[in-house]
């Protein structure tokens, strides 16, 4: 992670030296810093539009809080995302399947997307990890092992990742 870190740093620095980054995104940079935390660069076109953070492994929520609160007294807004989740994913149609007979399926729409409550909800409204007939969602998970990349597959009926 740390490695990622100063790849991530590194970059930002780049992007500075070119001149796209701006006093906004330098403030961001800092109060990340400051708090000791985790990464920050610009992302995007530059110019103040967007940051991303990615987080120490063991920062403390608590501190994560406090920063995500400081964000917002300056005006900025934040978004949480995931990195190194299950990976890329299909499904389609999306329907949330009420049985195993097709009575009573419902097609997912943005009402019922933005009702779901976090990642969990989100996976339970799309039936993550609920195929009992080996049909539904496959994943695939790149890791990194001994500076060898290495990709992990696991979807219905996979004991675990191979």
């Amino acid at each position: 992670m740390d490695r990622l870190g100063t790849m991530i740093r590194m970059n930002h620095g780049l992007l500075v030296s070119l001149g796209v980054s701006h006093p906004r995104l330098e403030h961001i940079r800092e109060l990340v810093d400051h708090a000791d935390v985790g990464w920050t660069k610009l992302t995007g076109a530059g110019g103040g539009g967007c940051a991303i953070t990615l987080f120490r492994p063991d920062a403390k929520l608590e501190t994560k809080r406090e920063l995500e609160r400081k964000f917002h007294v300056e005006g900025f807004q934040t978004y949480e995302t995931i990195l190194g989740a299950d990976g890329v994913a299909a499904l389609w149609p999306a329907l949330f399947r009420r049985g195993s007979d097709g009575e009573g399926d419902e097609e997912i729409n943005q009402e019922l997307f933005e009702k779901a409550v976090g990642v969990e909800g989100i996976e339970d409204l799309v039936g993550v990890g609920k195929s009992e007939d080996g049909e539904g969602w496959k994943f695939w998970t790149r890791t990194v092992e001994d500076e060898r990349d290495q990709f992990l597959d696991y979807g219905p009926n996979d004991d675990e990742a191979t």
